[in-house]
């Protein structure tokens, strides 16, 4: 590596999960086997969201800050005068603390080019060179409580029929029907899927297929574009004529996902719904219904205590009673009224994997001491016991 053997920042809080309000503590350990002359060694710590839209005509990229803070921890601060000081070989500590503002923060967000995005970076200031830098993304969550949502309890019900083939290659109609006993839910609990895809045709139905879609809309300068990702899937194949494929009470389990909305982001908007398709097989068209699903970090209280009468008793002293004063460093907020006893919520890894963030602002970015850290945003999520089916 050169003279650089060690350029490392390394946060305190060691799940690096942080809300707003929160203070970002760590430290930027440096190792030097030679002198380094430069203008100082800083370290910032900055939110922002990128967007990118490329229409097959032309492209932009925006960017939105939320939040930036720099402090000088060796050398000249800014526009000071005088001589580049140097850095002697050793090993060196530097200690951080910023404070992160109370309000406006959306939460972590990664899709492809697009993102919310947290981090803490030091780097080396060298005249008339590259800077060297070392950088750690963090995660941001917002908090999203179901409780405050008007429609989180709303259930829905929808149905659907269509015609299969065409004139005189008709073969009869399919009738489908699903309903789901609310709208909100926080990830760890399931959607509880009831319903039915009747077969009144001569032809085999190909397959029924439930899933929770990622929606995602982005904007850049003017431009918009749409895109969307699967979050997690039930199929049931194929079914006869005269058949019914039936959803009794079968639950769709929420993987760890950002909360809906990106409150505070004006260039993403995040939304989550409920997919069901039945497909004929043959030349026909799927038969579909679409469900709006709200993905928050704090349960309905009304939901939590359904949940509580399939869950287990308290077992040790990790349970705590959300909603009252004393409750868990790291949980949700509290709410108003009382809600019923639960573990406190774990922080998982995005079900969507790592990324390996990428800016192309980052000038110099393969220069020495420069790092490239693999990430995954970490979200709330609730190890509940499966409702069993009725």
């Amino acid at each position: 590596m050169g003279r650089i053997t060690r350029y490392e920042v390394v946060f305190s809080k060691e799940d690096a999960i942080f809300q707003a309000g929160d203070e970002v503590e760590g430290f930027v350990y440096l190792d030097l086997n030679e002198e380094f002359k430069c203008r100082a060694v800083r370290i910032r710590c900055s939110g922002e969201c990128h967007t990118y839209v490329d229409d097959g005509s032309s492209s932009e990229d925006e960017w939105e800050n939320y939040y930036e803070e720099t402090i000088t921890v060796f050398g000249k601060m800014k526009g000071q005068p005088g001589e580049d000081p140097v850095l002697q070989p050793g090993s060196y500590e530097y200690p951080f603390k910023f404070q992160l503002p109370m309000r406006g923060l959306p939460s972590s967000f990664e899709y492809k080019k697009q993102y919310v995005r947290y981090m803490v970076k030091s780097f080396i200031d060298i005249p008339r060179k590259f800077d060297r830098s070392a950088k750690k993304f963090f995660t941001l969550i917002q908090v999203s409580d179901l409780n405050q949502e008007r429609n989180a309890m709303k259930s829905q019900r929808k149905q659907a029929q269509k015609s299969v083939g065409m004139w005189c290659c008709a073969a009869g109609y399919l009738d489908l029907w699903m309903q789901i006993p609310r709208t909100g839910y926080v990830p760890g609990e399931s959607i509880i899927l009831k319903g039915e895809a009747n077969n009144h045709t001569t032809r085999e139905m190909s397959a029924t297929t439930v899933y929770l879609a990622q929606n995602i809309k982005v904007r850049a300068h003017g431009k918009k574009k749409r895109y969307g990702r699967n979050v997690v899937e039930i199929k049931k194949l194929k079914y006869a004529p005269g058949e019914t494929c039936v959803w009794d009470n079968q639950p769709l389990l929420i993987p760890a996902v950002a909360p809906s909305f990106l409150m505070g982001c004006s260039l993403i908007d995040l939304y989550y719904s409920l997919e069901v398709s039945a497909s004929p097989s043959g030349p026909s068209f799927d038969l579909d219904l679409s469900y709006d699903i709200i993905i928050g970090t704090v349960p309905h209280r009304e939901a939590l205590a359904m949940e509580s009468a399939y869950m287990p008793p308290p077992a040790g002293p990790n349970m705590v009673k959300i909603g009252f004063e004393g409750q868990a460093q790291g949980g949700p907020p509290p709410s108003e009224g009382p809600i019923p006893l639960l573990p406190p919520p774990s922080y998982n890894a995005c079900m969507f994997g790592e990324v390996e963030p990428e800016d192309k602002r980052d000038k110099g970015a393969n220069a020495e001491g420069n790092q490239k850290d693999k990430f995954a945003p970490r979200y709330t999520y609730y190890n509940f016991q499966p409702n069993p089916a009725t």
